[in-house]
């Protein structure tokens, strides 16, 4: 039968970042008296949690399985009668250790996510003023292009935890109507990050990993469809899975690019591109160097190339593709050419052959007779 427990520190700190995790089911042993890490386990759902208790039964172990989404949940399920006791013990510190990992992990998404530590100052104080949401603002420039963003968070509604739910992006236009707004929604992992975002308002494509609410991971190319939007006026995305056939290292491998020939800038080119950047390469032609910047265009499975100026290259882009197509030719007909060669070589060694054989039969022939005619004038 289950009593009442006393919950280390430890495990205190386990069970909240289990919150940040959305780890909501737990196991632990209903046997031992004071509860540390080792006597609790996390999962993602119930079925994984009833698993592991059903199959660890022993005469040290019996696992009892709680569903969570806070902390105080946990406390009421596991200690009865010792909450208040303990919760007056631990209330204070377990508060304030709650707010600094909160704070640790959205400071932790918000550098990772591409936004630096500038805005660590006004999410702390944000924070301390325990609104049930708040806005960030955050102004950047990319090269000559300046970027308007502001980042939502909003409070849980189980507990006092803040998540960083989406940021939106704006791109000045000329006119004031022609600016370009999108909003990108964050996760935990994988998240489209600012650089990311502001490649995609530039028309351009990304490549991601995505995990589906039902399903398998998945990669594919993503890319802003300008003309339609959806139900919050966000721009609709347009996907090109890894099935669609479009394979960038085979696209690449179709341009003469001086960084492909080392290992190491090829890597690096690849990642760029993938990120959905603007890269400048060296294309050589005619022997000659040629600083050139190129674009994943997964759509048409090919490259936008641009001069050193920034404009559009199409007519390069294709001399390139039709010299490409033209050596193939050429090797074609010089492999019939070798072909029909041989052939030929084959023919005549056939036709040698035989006339050779022809010339043996005829003189065997020949021998033949003669010796006839010797055994006639001797009998």
């Amino acid at each position: 039968m289950d009593f009442e427990h006393i919950i280390s520190d430890e495990l205190l700190k386990e069970i909240q970042s289990a919150v940040l995790r959305n780890d909501h089911w737990l196991a632990y042993n209903t046997i031992n008296y004071f509860l540390g890490e080792p006597d609790v386990y996390f999962f993602r759902n119930k079925d994984e949690a009833e698993e592991f208790s059903d199959s660890n039964i022993s005469e040290y172990d019996d696992f009892r399985v709680i569903h969570f989404l806070s902390v105080e949940e946990v406390f009421k399920q596991i200690t009865h009668g010792e909450f208040e006791f303990q919760n007056n013990i631990l209330s204070h510190k377990k508060s304030e250790t709650m707010n600094e990992q909160n704070f640790d992990y959205l400071a932790k998404q918000l550098k990772y996510t591409g936004f630096g530590e500038e805005l660590q100052r006004d999410l702390r104080e944000k924070m301390s003023e325990g609104q049930a949401s708040f806005n960030l603002a955050q102004q950047f420039k990319f090269g000559e292009t300046e970027v308007s963003a502001m980042l939502q968070f909003k409070k849980s509604e189980q507990s006092d935890m803040y998540f960083f739910n989406r940021y939106f992006l704006q791109l000045p236009g000329e006119k004031k109507e022609e600016a370009l707004a999108q909003s990108f929604r964050i996760d935990r992992e994988n998240n489209i990050t600012l650089k990311e975002g502001f490649n995609l308002l530039q028309g351009r494509a990304v490549y991601k990993e995505l995990q589906p609410k039902e399903g398998e991971k998945y990669h594919a190319w993503l890319q802003l469809n300008f003309k339609e939007s959806n139900e919050y006026g966000d721009f609709k995305m347009k996907q090109f899975h890894d099935n669609y056939g479009y394979r960038i290292t085979d696209t690449l491998a179709r341009y003469p690019i001086k960084e492909l020939e080392n290992s190491q800038s090829s890597e690096s080119l690849l990642k760029s591109l993938e990120r959905g950047n603007r890269q400048q390469v060296t294309m050589i032609q005619d022997g000659k160097e040629t600083k050139m910047f190129i674009e994943a265009n997964p759509q048409f499975k090919s490259l936008n190339v641009y001069n050193a100026e920034g404009l559009r290259e199409n007519v390069q882009a294709q001399k390139l593709l039709q010299g490409e197509k033209q050596s193939e030719k050429q090797s074609e007909k010089l492999q019939q050419k070798e072909g029909m060669a041989e052939g030929e070589k084959k023919t005549k060694r056939q036709s040698q052959k035989q006339v050779m054989n022809g010339q043996e039969n005829g003189t065997a022939k020949h021998v033949a007779k003669q010796s006839r005619k010797v055994k006639q004038n001797l009998s």
